[in-house]
């Protein structure tokens, strides 16, 4: 049987203007029955909030976890490609400060990995929430956010894996990093980049993460949306192709 990593995944955080989101935030990372199998990276991007000083306790006490500050905000996408740069874990997931998960979610994502070998990414059921820091038992969710199975077509029609996926190392050594020409939806194309290319992606079929509608979300504030749906309709221009 081949040997296991030390670690599993390396789970990304990037830290901005999120410091009441801290405490509800750790305390569900640290339930994560795969915690010990993870390595956790947090990266404050310049943030005028005191998130640092708030995880520093919890990185002290916890060998698989590490700490960063960066000098300058260059974008969610930026912090997540610093955090890919600095992991080594065969699968990466991001983890937002606003998020929550199920206590088995990382579990349920990383054997799904290594069961299907050659899907590339996995995905699930994510509830909405209007309501900040509820958790992922007791919560307000009235929304399902559209998960599709997956599919090029279905990919064209919606960013499934949108919230809280898990993916492959190997995908940037196939297609490189988050471009951050994207400022927005980065994450979007390269989901799309991959499945042009012919990669495959998973859906697990039941809810495992709670996802915060913040209105000042990088996604969701009213000043970025128009930027993002010239992003959507030119990175689904690259689908197209494989669609035929």
């Amino acid at each position: 049987m081949k040997e296991r990593p030390a670690k599993l995944a390396s789970i990304i955080t990037s830290v901005y203007n999120s410091a009441d989101q801290i405490d509800g935030l750790l305390k569900d990372m640290r339930r994560q029955t795969f915690f010990d199998l993870c390595e956790w990276i947090f990266v404050d991007a310049d943030s005028p909030q005191n998130e640092f000083d708030i995880i520093k306790p919890f990185a002290d006490d916890h060998e698989n976890v590490s700490l960063h500050k960066l000098q300058k905000d260059k974008g969610v996408f930026d912090t997540w490609n610093y955090c890919i740069k600095n992991t080594s874990a065969p699968y990466i997931s991001n983890w937002n400060c606003d998020d929550r998960r199920a206590p088995w979610a990382l579990e349920k994502q990383i054997l799904a990995l290594e069961d299907n070998p050659s899907v590339s990414l996995v995905y699930n059921i994510i509830l909405e929430t209007p309501n900040p820091n509820e958790t992922f038992e007791f919560n307000t969710a009235q929304h399902i956010w559209p998960c599709l199975d997956f599919s090029k077509e279905n990919l064209y029609k919606v960013n499934s894996p949108h919230n809280c996926p898990m993916w492959r190392r190997s995908l940037h050594d196939d297609y490189g990093l988050f471009d951050q020409n994207y400022p927005v939806c980065a994450d979007y194309d390269l989901w799309v980049r991959a499945a042009a290319g012919g990669d495959s992606f998973l859906k697990i079929d039941e809810p495992l993460a709670l996802y915060y509608r913040s209105p000042v979300g990088n996604s969701t504030k009213e000043e970025n949306l128009k930027g993002a749906y010239k992003e959507i309709e030119e990175i689904r221009q690259k689908l197209i192709g494989a669609l035929q």
